[in-house]
């Protein structure tokens, strides 16, 4: 993508409507509740642990060890098994070498979670730290290990240590203790109530796929009694150690998240449940009651879509499988670019065999039905996704649906969120792309705002709206994204707030990487914003607040600054205008052209419009 070429935007009142809507137009309507704002967790701008290093261009946000070894990891030597994810089913040193410890530290008891952490710490991420429920851990680094547990390949990962805890533990005794595993990184970090302890653990990964991704070592079908009696186990045991810190269940994979039907005790266990979060959480608050404890403080579930459609964007058998296409068609376009609404999207029915096999044809609405069956059963308990990917980050579809994912994350009151791998470092990676357009648009780390504003907006096949504010100078921050193939989108926007004005607009679309979206003049009328974005475009849009009234326009490379005479000054075009002195005091602001420095003394001025200041000199 060429990074020179100027993407261009135009933002007008519309004084003639018929003129404005042409034929290759949409439309869109969107509204703002500045009433009913609520925090966004920077948690949810996330990404796992196979991305180069923490403090990149993104910004993130946290960073979560997870992943299928991490059922499998024994902590006290770094070694773990990769199940069917290496044909042999390799014993290893993968997850040490994986985050980069070094070779002489690669087999001491937890450097691969000090390491991890430690990087996260010296980039200013949060850490979510994976430990093993499932049963078995890797004993050794041999290599190739067929061997089903109980055997002299696999060491027995209990819950709780009868003994004394000890930091060099014990690597003959046939068992890993969990709760060890935290009291070691407690005394190496401090707990999770300073500043620098871990205050995420994550209680194992996909469950529902243990005796999938590691056949050897759980071979059986899972069941529901089972899980929930491990989960609450080792809540206990962690939460003995460090009250504080955050516990994170399940880790569930897609639609296990609603319907878990292949535990072998679904029918059984979940009579008088409408769903499997319902089931999990009533029981695991019973047993927080019980412990007068909350033993967990979030619920977890994988987001991998699986439509799959044909040319017409059907549901077919036969058709392509969205996430895992490198197609740039624009059926697959079309479809990549609504991945996100199985999430929220209460009318949006998912083009998969999910939809007829689990949901009885209805939409999927993932993130509502969590959500009501937290505020049923145990209010309090946050949602994060740990692991999400919409696949083939090279193409602006994905760049889009990306963005779209965050502003839904955000809009939804998802805690953490935490994106699986990317293609880091390419040209043109629209994943690298997304996140900056939240975290970093100007690539001096500003952001999308902290507070979320609720929005509604129509035409969902065509466009996203989401929108938020800024907490310490009240900025109002819009993503604005157009789904549409080949027509512009022209947004009609309810601020719910008068006063504002147009400060500045970035955006990447199909040949041009982030940017500022230059040229572009903002006209407010009222509370009402009128603004028009092209064809697969994504933008973020900074509102701030104004009470100069009238119309405002933003800096472009256009506005000339010339000297008129000794005393006089001139914009090429009428724009809000501030004239501040060295000491940065304001001394004049105004509308128009003519900047008149008569009354002042002699000296140097610095004239500002938009984002853009020249000196002066009287």
């Amino acid at each position: 993508m060429s990074k020179n070429r100027t993407m261009k935007i135009f933002v007008t009142l519309f004084a003639s409507m018929a003129t404005l809507y042409s034929i290759a137009q949409n439309t869109i309507s969107a509204s703002l509740d500045n009433e009913n704002t609520y925090s966004i967790n920077p948690m949810i701008y996330g990404y796992n642990q196979d991305h180069s290093t923490p403090n990149s261009d993104e910004n993130w946000g946290s960073r979560r060890l997870g992943g299928n070894r991490m059922s499998v990891f024994n902590w006290e030597n770094g070694a773990s098994n990769s199940g069917k994810d290496v044909a042999t089913f390799t014993n290893d040193n993968r997850i040490p070498s994986l985050i980069g410890t070094t070779w002489n530290a690669r087999n001491d008891a937890g450097e691969a979670y000090r390491k991890f952490h430690q990087d996260n710490l010296d980039g200013g991420v949060e850490s979510i730290i994976t430990v093993p429920i499932m049963g078995w851990a890797a004993a050794d680094k041999d290599g190739p290990n067929s061997t089903t547990p109980p055997s002299s390949r696999w060491l027995y990962v209990q819950p709780k240590k009868t003994g004394s805890f000890s930091l060099t533990p014990d690597l003959t005794d046939d068992s890993i203790f969990v709760d060890e595993s935290i009291h070691w990184l407690v005394n190496e970090f401090g707990s999770a109530s300073t500043s620098t302890g871990v205050k995420y653990i994550s209680l194992d990964n996909e469950p529902g796929l243990w005796n999938s991704t590691h056949p050897n070592a759980f071979p059986n079908t899972i069941s529901l009694q089972d899980y929930v009696s491990k989960v609450i186990e080792t809540a206990k045991a962690i939460k003995a150690v460090d009250p504080d810190v955050k516990l994170i269940a399940g880790e569930f994979t897609g639609i296990r998240i609603i319907k878990f039907k292949d535990a072998s005790d679904w029918d059984s266990e979940t009579t008088g449940y409408t769903d499997f979060p319902s089931y999990f959480l009533d029981k695991l608050k019973q047993a927080s009651v019980s412990e007068g404890i909350d033993l967990i403080d979030y619920i977890s579930f994988h987001y991998y879509p699986q439509h799959k459609v044909d040319s017409d964007n059907n549901f077919s058998s036969s058709g392509v499988v969205i996430r895992n296409s490198t197609s740039s068609e624009n059926y697959v376009r079309r479809e990549r670019m609504d991945l996100a609404r199985s999430l929220w999207d209460e009318n949006y029915l998912e083009p998969s065999w999910l939809t007829s096999a689990n949901l009885n044809n209805e939409p999927h609405n993932i993130l509502n039905r969590i959500q009501n069956a937290i505020d049923t059963y145990f209010p309090g308990v946050g949602i994060m996704i740990g692991e999400w990917d919409f696949g083939h980050d090279m193409d602006i579809s994905h760049g889009i649906a990306t963005v779209d994912a965050l502003g839904v994350f955000a809009q939804n009151k998802v805690q953490i969120a935490n994106r699986w791998n990317t293609s880091s470092g390419n040209s043109g990676n629209y994943t690298e792309q997304a996140y900056k357009l939240l975290r970093n648009y100007d690539g001096a780390l500003s952001t999308f705002g902290d507070l979320c504003i609720p929005t509604s907006f129509s035409n969902k096949n065509k466009a996203s709206v989401w929108a938020s504010k800024s907490s310490t100078d009240q900025k109002i921050h819009l993503l604005l994204l157009n789904k549409d193939l080949s027509k512009t989108n022209n947004y009609e926007i309810k601020l719910g707030e008068e006063n504002y004005s147009v400060e500045s607009v970035w955006g990447f679309d199909e040949n041009t990487s982030l940017t500022e979206i230059t040229e572009s003049t903002s006209n407010v009328s009222g509370d009402s914003l009128y603004f028009s974005v092209p064809s697969l475009s994504a933008y973020h849009v900074v509102l701030s607040p104004d009470n100069v009234t009238g119309i405002h326009s933003t800096f472009s490379p256009e506005i000339k600054l010339k000297q008129l005479n000794k005393n006089q000054f001139a914009l090429s075009h009428d724009v809000h205008w501030k004239l501040f002195d060295m000491k940065g005091r304001l001394l004049q602001e105004n509308f128009g052209k003519l900047i008149d420095t008569g009354l002042m003394n002699t000296g140097v001025y610095i004239v500002k419009s938009g984002n853009k200041s020249w000196k002066i000199l009287k």
